[in-house]
């Protein structure tokens, strides 16, 4: 989920130092889904006893433009995001079902759900803001919400998925 809209023009917000850690753990990318500022580094992680690949399809940012195998054991594989970009698919080309998803984001007002849904953005300040909620299979739904700067705001969402041909 990310402010889409409504935030100050030309706004600048300091990168985090502390990275984002994909670990490919049990053959699988853990987490699934990982978003981070433009700028912050993405560690990505073998803790497997398996050789792996990192199949990386950003189309925006050449530094997360890439396909390097990833040993047992080795230094983690560190990657920048130079501009913002939804939905970059991570893979493993020697272990197919092995998928993630990347978000990278220009401002800190963005969150993963958890598993039950849920997500919290915080120090939004008092204004009207346009959301997109992003879902790997079933897209993205936009939303508005208004916030009066004496509490937080409460939205559910429900998608649907699009009809079978």
């Amino acid at each position: 989920v990310v402010v889409k809209d409504g935030l100050a023009a030309k706004a600048v917000w300091p990168v985090p130092s502390t990275p984002v850690t994909l670990r490919q753990s049990g053959c699988m990318f853990v987490p699934h889904v990982v978003a981070l500022q433009v700028g912050q580094t993405l560690l990505v992680n073998n803790a497997d006893m398996a050789m792996h690949n990192v199949n990386a399809k950003s189309q925006r940012s050449e530094g997360a433009r890439f396909n390097r195998m990833h040993a047992p054991g080795a230094k983690d594989i560190e990657v920048q995001f130079s501009a913002p970009e939804r939905s970059v698919p991570f893979g493993c080309d020697f272990h197919p079902w092995m998928s993630a998803w990347v978000h990278a984001v220009e401002h800190p007002f963005f969150a993963v759900s958890a598993l039950d849904g849920s997500f919290e953005i915080r120090g939004l300040a008092p204004g009207r803001y346009r959301f997109d909620a992003v879902h790997e299979w079933l897209g993205t739904h936009s939303f508005e919400v208004t916030l009066d700067g004496r509490s937080g705001a409460r939205v559910v969402l429900r998608h649907r998925a699009a009809a079978a041909d």
